[in-house]
């Protein structure tokens, strides 16, 4: 059993960058990524090279790891709402603190769980890759907010009138299933105000979406699952949005040769799952 993240192997990752509580008996540790996918040091394989189908750059940047726990077998659904908000304000400051640097240009935020979702490691953890590049997905999402109003804004208010696809909602937050979903069961929250940046979050919106993201891991158990969670924010325009996409179905030779997804999966049908028997705290 490989236990490089659990309690007396604190020598085994790279040099620790913060935990909390701030003593021997820590409950979150963030860290270097060992095996990082990207870094500052001079990446010989990136060579330049520019051709009329090639267009090589160094791209630098930082990898991070966030352990949520310092039980090997935990896992997020385990987590208590206040423990769960104290994991999303590590996560933000890590990311407010790399946005600071001036070779970054976008931090992203990320947890693989399970092998399908692409995790090696079963004890929980999260991701964190900041590097010097606008994703292109980034890019396109805001590209379509800056020629009409917040699409995602325009959503919420549809979602919130027919309540079709609304999974969880209180004051400050709303879980949708969306429409059109790539994945069975994927869920998005998103802040009913239109926000660009996590560091607008005051402690109740924290505590808000904790309390969202709890009832979402909850029901992902449920589903006996493997999964994503992504963290997205805005440059300039584009809504803040957690996505969580269940791995139930695998993409076949259609998917890949079409673009075009098939998901067995009704949203009504994944929105219904979600609200029924509602947990409350």
């Amino acid at each position: 059993m490989i236990v490089f993240f659990c309690p007396g192997n604190e020598d085994s990752t790279p040099k620790e960058i913060t935990r909390w509580p701030n003593q021997q008996d820590w409950q979150i540790r963030v860290f270097p990524n060992k095996y990082p996918v990207i870094d500052n040091k001079n990446q010989k394989h990136t060579r330049g090279e520019n051709s009329k189908f090639i267009n090589r750059k160094k791209i630098k940047g930082v990898h991070e790891i966030i352990v949520e726990s310092r039980e090997h077998n935990a896992q997020m659904s385990d987590l208590g709402l206040h423990y769960l908000k104290q994991v999303l304000v590590i996560y933000f400051e890590r990311l407010k603190k790399l946005k600071q640097q001036d070779s970054i240009k976008y931090v992203a935020i990320f947890k693989n769980h399970g092998e399908r979702a692409g995790a090696s490691l079963k004890h929980t953890h999260t991701q964190i890759v900041a590097y010097s590049k606008i994703p292109a997905v980034i890019q396109a999402k805001e590209q379509v907010c800056k020629q009409r109003s917040c699409g995602y804004c325009e959503i919420i208010k549809y979602e919130k009138k027919h309540q079709k696809r609304v999974g969880f909602e209180n004051q400050n937050f709303i879980a949708i299933t969306p429409f059109a979903a790539k994945y069975a069961y994927e869920i998005w929250i998103l802040p009913k105000k239109h926000l660009v940046d996590f560091a607008q979050f005051n402690q109740e919106m924290l505590i808000d979406l904790a309390a969202i993201m709890h009832k979402i891991f909850k029901k992902i158990t449920q589903l006996n699952c493997d999964y994503n969670m992504i963290f997205q924010y805005g440059v300039k325009d584009l809504h803040v949005q957690i996505i969580f996409t269940p791995r139930i179905d695998n993409f076949a030779g259609f998917e890949i040769a079409t673009g075009t997804i098939i998901n067995s999966v009704f949203p009504e049908e994944a929105a219904y799952f979600y609200a029924k028997d509602n947990i409350s705290f």
